[in-house]
């Protein structure tokens, strides 16, 4: 009995040992610190990895509006420019390839400068694959257009979205933006 009592004593001291040799070993691999923004210099956000060209007010790359719903939408922001010296540009795209909505609008919009010189522009992207949409809005219109007049405005459309009906909700935006800033002019 006395055998068997050290023997479990032994075994147990050997468990321990080696548990303790086990963490001791997997403390000493440092473990990654997160990185300090201090410590990371800022940088811009990349144009999409695949710069779109522009190729008029409405850039529908994901083939998701009939003609006539091109067509209206081409002759409401042009309209738009006209009366109120507001440049529109509209794209839809099919994947932003795993960027987010927000990186990729930014970026585009900082590509494509909408507003030229008046620096008065808007960039409406829909990426259907993700089912997600922005409205980037210029310096010069964010008194016109504040984050909750965006999204109060966007509450139509986002209805139409989740249908499928891209084309109708996109006009519905547009044109619940393009009241907006003629109203407030």
């Amino acid at each position: 009995m006395l055998i068997k009592f050290r023997l479990t004593i032994i075994v147990a001291t050997l468990l321990l040992v080696s548990f303790l040799t086990i963490a001791c070993l997997h403390k000493s691999t440092p473990e990654p610190q997160p990185s300090s923004p201090v410590q990371q210099p800022l940088t811009p956000t990349p144009v999409p990895q695949a710069p779109l060209k522009q190729v008029g007010f409405v850039n529908d790359f994901a083939n998701v509006f009939d003609p006539a719903t091109k067509e209206e939408l081409e002759t409401l922001v042009k309209s738009l420019q006209h009366d109120a010296d507001v440049e529109f540009a509209v794209v839809t795209i099919d994947s932003t390839d795993g960027q987010s909505i927000f990186d990729y609008s930014l970026a585009l919009a900082r590509d494509w400068k909408p507003g030229g010189t008046s620096k008065r522009g808007l960039l409406f992207l829909l990426a259907i694959k993700q089912r997600e949409w922005r409205l980037q809005v210029s310096e010069a219109l964010k008194k016109d257009l504040p984050d909750e007049v965006c999204q109060k405005l966007s509450e139509p459309s986002v209805a139409l979205y989740k249908e499928g009906k891209y084309g109708e909700g996109v006009k519905l935006y547009a044109r619940a933006i393009s009241d907006r800033l003629r109203s407030t002019k």
